[in-house]
């Protein structure tokens, strides 16, 4: 990746009763509207009797006014201009649906009208005739589990003070670190007022699917906490600093689209208090992540991998030789279901040169599995794709949101899997439907397949890689927030419900300097077997600066002369950035794409490589020690 200084002007520093506040310009973008219905009611707030202050002292307003000279310049591509992002008074950003809107229908191969209809709008609700499943789900409830590191102080501040902005230029040296230092810091006090807020919440008055929503937006929270603490702690390393922030900034929007996910009005919309509060925090860490990458340094590779912990087994025999816990539905191992064995691991004295090994032998496995983020390094190993099966139906029909439906979630960081078939069941007509789930930083899945329809696989945030993986979808199937690379695998798309179009994917990036974005690398796009998708698309923009890459890539003639579909009208249209290199195959022709200001054909090496593995994901510096085989170039 490289890294670009960008040199912006400081526009305002003033000072009131003690307080240093840094601000920068942000131009406003079109306001969303986030009227709910009223017969959704959201719980109630916090008792009155222990207000959390979350307003800004009126008198001491922040001057926004731009200096025209020298405008701050967000990632863009070069031949599109990008958008600014919303300031803190637009708090929400519910321009695009939620991550499970109904699957478009499909439409004439005539060029794509980018005006946003009226009379059909794209919302994530569930039709009105479909009951509701309020049972609850066999998962374990998603708590706030407190991080195994030195604890982090959670009070939230009495006062919520004006979130300092990033100063248009950063100073080098000393001074630009101690200002990134205090944006962290505020960051951090931010999502403690918002996560107190929730949690304060009496979810007495919720019903399942709201209380659904809110346990999301309580773990959600207590994980961004976990996150900006070890930002704190590892400032140095820039790439794990955007990388975290980033993922925070996923999770933020992954709470207001729990709610939006099952035609519940946003948290946001329900809550002033905490619609300000989180306001206030979505503006910080999205001024942290631009002086993150202000004062980036081109070295940070040289500074990763001092851990010992993550110098693992390789994927050999000594892996086999290594395994610490066996999973085998014929009673042959040491326990017959893969909860039961992951219980067991979390107890286990693992060895902090490996992690803990878990076997899991040939079988059906139908199970939820939550590997819980304190179980780090842990790797799981199959008997091989559609032999080792782990499978379950959760849905968004049946009352989940999208982040509950997953049959496996992964939490823990430097997960590996290998050998496994990952799967939802439920089929096209329940919609949102996810196989599997991963938050995990320098999480690795290799010879593993994902089979579902709708959001089959759900890259939500941090690294990820995907090598020599099978997955199979209809609408959204690889979609997310992460920085996630899928090399050497195979793309299957199945046969959608009628009038409904494919499209591979929805990259979720919120922010111009989040540092995700999906890349599919040396892959095959193709129809799944036996199954004749009709109107098929490389992808569509889920959030704002959503960012896509297909790289050298064979893809069979199914893929429409667009390539890409639009989201709803014109959103995102400027701001995306959708790529294409050195594409083969009878779909890859690019001569009649969509002409999008954000869409481009790669024509330069150095571009294309931004995306390669060894810089998108810094892959050099971690992946040698997991084994796993990788292209660290193009």
């Amino acid at each position: 990746m490289t890294n670009h200084i960008f040199l912006l002007p400081l526009l305002l520093i003033s000072t009131h009763f003690g307080a240093t506040i840094f601000a920068f310009y942000t131009p406003a973008s079109a306001p969303i509207d986030t009227k709910a219905p009223a017969s959704a009611p959201i719980g109630l707030e916090a008792p009155a009797s222990a207000p959390i202050v979350t307003k800004a002292p009126a008198s001491a307003p922040i001057d926004t006014k731009a200096l025209a000279s020298a405008p701050i310049a967000p990632e863009a591509p070069a031949n599109a201009p990008i958008a600014p992002e919303a300031p803190a008074s637009a708090p929400i950003d519910t321009e695009a649906p939620a991550s499970g809107p109904i699957a478009p229908e499909a439409q004439a191969s005539a060029p794509i009208d980018t005006k946003a209809p009226t009379s059909a709008p794209i919302g994530p609700k569930a039709p009105a005739s479909a009951p509701i499943d309020t049972k609850a789900p066999s998962s374990a409830p998603i708590g706030p589990k407190a991080p195994a590191s030195a604890p982090i102080d959670t009070k939230a501040p009495a006062k919520a003070p004006i979130v300092p902005k990033a100063p248009a230029s950063a100073p080098n040296g000393p001074k630009a670190q101690e200002l990134f230092d205090s944006s962290l810091r505020e960051t951090l006090a931010q999502a403690q007022n918002a996560h107190q807020l929730i949690s304060t919440m009496d979810p007495s008055s919720f019903d399942f699917q709201a209380r659904t929503a809110w346990d999301d937006c309580v773990y959600l929270y207590q994980d961004t906490i976990d996150l900006l603490g070890r930002s704190i702690a590892s400032k140095d390393n820039q790439h794990d600093v955007q990388t975290w922030l980033s993922a925070s900034l996923a999770n933020e929007q992954t709470c207001q689209d729990g709610f939006l996910d099952l035609g519940l009005p946003s948290l946001s919309s329900q809550s002033p208090s905490f619609n300000l509060a989180n306001a206030n925090f979505t503006e910080s860490i999205s001024n942290a992540l631009v002086i993150s990458k202000v004062i980036s340094s081109p070295c940070f590779l040289a500074e990763r991998n001092k851990n010992g912990d993550r110098k693992l087994l390789q994927f050999s025999g000594e892996l086999e030789r290594h395994v610490d816990i066996v999973v085998a539905q014929d009673g042959s191992g040491h326990y017959e279901t893969i909860n039961e064995g992951l219980a067991a691991a979390a107890h286990a004295a693992g060895s902090g040169t490996h992690g803990v090994v878990i076997l899991v032998k040939k079988g059906i496995y139908y199970e939820t599995v939550v590997v819980d983020k304190l179980l780090k390094n842990l790797r799981m190993i199959g008997d091989g794709i559609d032999e080792t099966i782990i499978t379950g139906n959760n849905n968004v029909h049946n009352g989940s949101s999208t982040f509950r439906t997953a049959t496996v979630s992964v939490r823990g960081d430097g997960f590996i899997a290998k050998g496994i078939t990952f799967e939802n069941t439920a089929g096209p007509k329940k919609q949102q439907a996810v196989a599997l789930l991963s938050t995990a930083d320098n999480s690795v899945f290799y010879n593993c397949s994902f089979k579902g329809y709708q959001d089959t696989l759900y890259v939500h945030s941090n690294r990820q890689f995907y090598r020599d993986c099978d997955v199979y979808g209809t609408v959204d199937f690889i979609f997310g927030h992460a920085a996630a690379v899928l090399q050497n695998c195979n793309i299957y798309l199945r046969q959608p419900l009628p009038k409904q179009k494919n499209t591979i994917t929805a990259q979720g990036r919120k922010s111009a300097s989040a540092n995700s974005g999906i890349v599919i690398h040396n892959s095959r796009i193709k129809a799944a077997p036996g199954e004749a998708p009709a109107k098929n698309y490389l992808g569509r923009p889920w959030k704002k600066y959503s960012r896509t890459v297909f790289i050298k890539c064979e893809i069979d003639d199914l893929i429409a002369p667009e390539g890409w579909l639009e989201w709803k009208g014109d959103f995102a249209l400027r701001t995306l950035y959708y790529g294409e290199y050195l594409n083969s195959g009878g779909g890859a022709d690019t001569t009649r794409r969509v002409n999008w200001p954000g869409f481009r054909v790669i024509g330069s090496e150095d571009e294309a490589a931004e995306f390669s593995v060894g810089n998108f994901l810094a892959g050099d510096s971690w992946l040698p020690a997991t084994g796993v085989p990788f292209n660290s170039t193009l």
